[in-house]
C-alpha cells in the first residue's frame, strides 16, 4: 500500500488510533464504534468502510480507567507504515505526562504532518479527540488554524498554542471555545491537476450535502476533483485537521470523518443505529477560496433571465466562478463567459493636471444558469436599512469622487467641490465657462486688468523704438564721415 494515493469503492479507509499510556477509555471506544459501524453498503454487513489499526508502545497498553487494550503494531511499526493510514486518531488523557517527557504519539503525529507536506497527493486527515489536541498544539500544528478542546482545558490549550508560536515564530491559532469540533482544510476527492477544485467556506452545520466522497460507491461518478498544486499550497499540505471537545464531541467528529470521507446517508445511519443526536461542529476553513468580492450585477435591458453578470476579481477564472456559485448558493451554471474592461486614461492630482495614468481593468463574468433568475423591484431607498443602504451609498460616492466623469463637463464634479478642494482659479474658470455657455460670448479672465497692461505695453515699446532710432542717427553721422566728408556735411 506504499503507492496508495486514494480509497476507492471497495476498498476500506486506513484509520491509526494511537492510543499512548493511561489514555481515556471512552476518547478510543466512543470514536472506535463510530468509524466501525460505518459500511461502504448499508445492505451488505461485509463492506466495512474503515479498517481500524491500533498502536502502542507494549502489546497491551493500560487506559486511565484501568482496562488493558491490545495493540496491533508497535510505535517503530506504525512509523513505518505511515503511509498507509488515511486517518490517524490521537487520544486525550494523561496528558501531563506525555507533554514532560515528548513520548508518543508527539513523534507520530510530527511525522505524520510533514508525510503530507512532502506528499500533497494524498488526502490525509489528523483528528484529536478531548485532550488530544494538547499534543497538536505542542507540536506547533495549530500554527494559523483554529482549534478546539475539552472546555477544562481551554486555559491550558490556550498557553500551549502561544507557546509554539513564540517557539517556531509561527501564526496564532484562534480558539474556539464552544465548538463540537472544528475542522481546517476542508478537503474532497483528489483530482488532476487541471481539474477543478471543491470550494466551500461555510459552517457545516449548514453544509450541502454531496454525493462526491472519498471511499463511498459514489466515489466512481463523483464529478468534482481536487487541484493538487492548491492542496500543496495549503498549510500542512493540505492536512485535514479535526480537533475536538471532551468524549461525546469526539463521537460527533467521527461521524463528520464518515460522512466527508463516505457520506452524509452512512453518517446518518450510523448515528440512527447508536441512538446519537449528530451535534455538528464548525469548518472554519474552505480549499483555497481567495479573500475577494464577487458583485452580482443588475441586468441590462431585454437580457434574458438564465444570463446573469458577474463583476470578479482579476484572478479569477470561469472554473472558480462556476464553483463559487454551486458550493456558496447551490446555483447551478451551464457555461461562463469572461471579458475584461480596459479603463480610459486619467490624471492623477489636484484638478486633473498631473501625470496620466490608466486605471486597472475591470473583469466581468456573465454565467448562464440552469434555473433563470428574475431580479425583484427595486427597493425604496427608505425602507434599504436592513441592506446596510448607507454603507453601500457612501461607498458608490466615493466611486463618485475619484472615478465619475461627465462628458462635456468640467471635472469640478458637481456638488463635490468642498468635498474634494476646488481652487480659486478653477472656480473663476467654471464660473467663465458657465457664462461663456451662457452668451456665446468669450470674456477672458481680469480683461480690463490685462487692457491697461496692454497701453503700458505698447506705451514702453514706442519709447524704445525711438531711442533706437536716435542712436541709429548718430551711428551714421559717425560712418558717414569715416566714409567721406562730403556725405558728412551735407547731413550737417
Amino acid at each position: 500500500m506504499a503507492n496508495k494515493t486514494s480509497a476507492v469503492a471497495d476498498e476500506p479507509i486506513e484509520v491509526l488510533f494511537a492510543l499512548h499510556n493511561k489514555f481515556d477509555l471512552l476518547d478510543f471506544s466512543g470514536p472506535l464504534e463510530v468509524l466501525n459501524s460505518a459500511l461502504h453498503d448499508p445492505k451488505d454487513p461485509t463492506s466495512k468502510a474503515f479498517e481500524i489499526t491500533i498502536a502502542a508502545g507494549e502489546p497491551q497498553v493500560l487506559s486511565d480507567q484501568g482496562v488493558l487494550i491490545g495493540s496491533q503494531c508497535t510505535w517503530k511499526e506504525a512509523h513505518e507504515r505511515l503511509n498507509d493510514f488515511d486517518v490517524v486518531v490521537v487520544l486525550g488523557g494523561n496528558t501531563d505526562e506525555v507533554l514532560k517527557a515528548k513520548a508518543e504519539p508527539m513523534d507520530l503525529i510530527k511525522a505524520y504532518s510533514e508525510l503530507q507536506k512532502n506528499d500533497p497527493s494524498r488526502e490525509r486527515t489528523l483528528l484529536s479527540i478531548c485532550t488530544g489536541s494538547l499534543f497538536l498544539a505542542e507540536a506547533g500544528l495549530l500554527s494559523g488554524l483554529s482549534a478546539t478542546t475539552h472546555p477544562d482545558y481551554i486555559t491550558k490549550f490556550e498557553n500551549l498554542c502561544s507557546h509554539a508560536v513564540v517557539r517556531d515564530l509561527g501564526e496564532h491559532t484562534d480558539v474556539i471555545e464552544d465548538a463540537r469540533y472544528v475542522v481546517n482544510n476542508l478537503r474532497f476527492e483528489l483530482g488532476d491537476e487541471d481539474e477543478n477544485p471543491y470550494i466551500r467556506r461555510k459552517s457545516d452545520a449548514t453544509r450541502r450535502p454531496s454525493n462526491a466522497r472519498k471511499g463511498s460507491i459514489s466515489f466512481k461518478s463523483a464529478g468534482r476533483r481536487e487541484s493538487i498544486a492548491r492542496r500543496a499550497a495549503m498549510r500542512l499540505g493540505g492536512l485535514r485537521v479535526i480537533t475536538s471537545g471532551g468524549i461525546t464531541a469526539g463521537m460527533d467528529a467521527a461521524l463528520y470523518v464518515v460522512s466527508i470521507l463516505v457520506s452524509e446517508e452512512t453518517a446518518n445511519e450510523v448515528a440512527r443505529r447508536l441512538q446519537l443526536t449528530w451535534t455538528k461542529g464548525v469548518v472554519v476553513d474552505g480549499l483555497d477560496v481567495p479573500n475577494a468580492v464577487v458583485a452580482f450585477l443588475r441586468p441590462r435591458p431585454k437580457q434574458p433571465p438564465n444570463l446573469a453578470t458577474f463583476a470578479v476579481p482579476m484572478e479569477f477564472n470561469k472554473l472558480d466562478l462556476r464553483d463559487y456559485l454551486y458550493h456558496a448558493y447551490n446555483v447551478e451554471v451551464v457555461s461562463v463567459r469572461a471579458y475584461v474592461q480596459q479603463q480610459p486614461p486619467q490624471r492623477r492630482g489636484e484638478g486633473q493636471q498631473g501625470p496620466s495614468y490608466r486605471p486597472k481593468s475591470k473583469k466581468f463574468m456573465i454565467a448562464e444558469l440552469v434555473k433563470p433568475f428574475v431580479w425583484p423591484e427595486p427597493v425604496p431607498e427608505s425602507d434599504r436599512e436592513a441592506f446596510d443602504h448607507k454603507i453601500w451609498k457612501k461607498i458608490e460616492d466615493q466611486k463618485e469622487m475619484v472615478e465619475a466623469r461627465e462628458p462635456g463637463a468640467i471635472p469640478l464634479r458637481k456638488g463635490r467641490e468642498k468635498d474634494i478642494g476646488v481652487s480659486r482659479e478653477r472656480e473663476i474658470l467654471g464660473q467663465l465657462a458657465k457664462e461663456f455657455m451662457e452668451s456665446g460670448e468669450w470674456k477672458a479672465p481680469n480683461s480690463g486688468k490685462w487692457r491697461e497692461v496692454e497701453k503700458e505695453l505698447d506705451a514702453e515699446k514706442k519709447t524704445e523704438s525711438g531711442e533706437k532710432k536716435g542712436k541709429g542717427g548718430k551711428g551714421g553721422i559717425l560712418g558717414g564721415a569715416l566714409l567721406g566728408g562730403a556725405a558728412a556735411a551735407s547731413l550737417d
